[in-house]
């Protein structure tokens, strides 16, 4: 009997200790408004100012016309990538596809709130990738389902997508 103990002793600790944290273990992700993002980065300090103006436009044309008279500062959000579960399975994010891209935008409201916008959206540049042809936008809303709080993603480390 002794030795089945010790056994079983044994083979509990190699068994693999659970993961350290659980969740999104990005740098700098937090929750906002119910979703995990990562950095923000205002339209000002970004190196694509026009593109993310462009993006700001489409989401606030995606709120209730009372939220977007309550914006005080917008910023574009990175998402975070790498999601580790309770069992330590790595699983990614994904948004959008192809030509298209995920974008995130948060608004700071009045009233001391903030919300995240989710899009899809397509952003073509001229031949030269010097210029983005504003005319030719278009962008769809996104759920961010990938990260709400408390969702795990689907996707495996490594997926490729597009």
């Amino acid at each position: 009997m002794r030795f089945f103990a010790a056994v079983i002793l044994v083979l509990a600790a190699c068994s693999p200790a659970p993961p350290a944290v659980v969740g999104w273990q990005d740098s700098g992700a937090h929750l906002v408004d119910g979703r995990w993002i990562a950095t923000e980065t205002p339209c000002a300090a970004a190196n694509d100012r026009l593109e993310c103006r462009i993006v700001v436009e489409r989401a606030l044309s995606t709120v209730p016309g009372s939220v977007a008279a309550s914006v005080t500062k917008t910023a574009r959000a990175a998402l975070p990538y790498k999601f580790v579960t309770p069992s330590g399975d790595v699983r990614v994010g994904h948004v959008g596809g192809g030509i298209e891209t995920g974008q995130v935008i948060v608004l700071d409201l009045a009233d001391g709130t903030r919300r995240v916008v989710g899009l899809v959206c397509y952003l073509p540049y001229s031949g030269d990738g010097s210029r983005l042809m504003v005319s030719m936008v278009t962008c769809r809303p996104d759920a961010l389902d990938d990260w709400r709080d408390g969702n795990v993603p689907r996707y495996p480390e490594g997926a490729v997508f597009g």
